[in-house]
Order: C-alpha cells, then structure tokens, then sequence
C-alpha cells in the first residue's frame, strides 16, 4: 500500500496581515497568495518541516482544540495540491 506524500515548503515564507486573512510570499518562488485562516494554518504548520495531510489534520485539531470534520479533512489533501501547483510547496516521496 503506497504511503501519502509528505509536502514541504519550498523556501522561507514572508507574512503581512491582510486583515480579512494573511498575504504569504515565497521567497524561493515568488508565489504570492491571499490566504484564509485555513491556509495560513497549514503553511505555518508546514514552516515546523515536511509533514503529510493526515499529520497537519492532527495538528490543526491539537491547535484548535476541535475535532476536524470528515470533510475537511478530505479536503486538506487536495488543498495542499493546490498550494503545491501555486508554488509554496514541494510534494515528497513517502520514503524522504
């Protein structure tokens, strides 16, 4: 059974608060992304090092104190894609 991709950043994130959320830049891409509070969870999480959708699920529950839905948290997996393609991430192979 193939184990999940862990992601990592890409490089050091620069954070400005937006007010309504967080602007994040990627200094080694040059990614720029309006983020929600979700988002900017996951990339802060993701600053600590590489980690898979599962673990950063059970970080945001440790963080929040509340139990995530199902569907949220089938929905991270596919939010770290998206932040993937955008340039803040790197997915890595199960055994690095």
């Amino acid at each position: 059974m193939p184990h999940p991709p862990r992601y990592a950043l890409t490089g050091a994130l620069r954070w400005h608060d937006f007010g309504d959320g967080w602007v994040a830049y990627s200094t080694a891409t040059g990614a720029l992304r309006h983020l929600d509070a979700t988002d900017a969870a996951l990339l802060s999480l993701l600053e600590e090092g590489p980690a898979t959708a599962d673990a950063l699920c059970q970080a945001l529950t440790r963080h929040t104190g509340a139990q995530l839905p199902d569907d949220m948290r089938a929905g991270l997996a596919a939010l770290l894609g998206e932040l993937a393609e955008a340039g803040f991430l790197w997915p890595l192979a199960a055994d690095a």
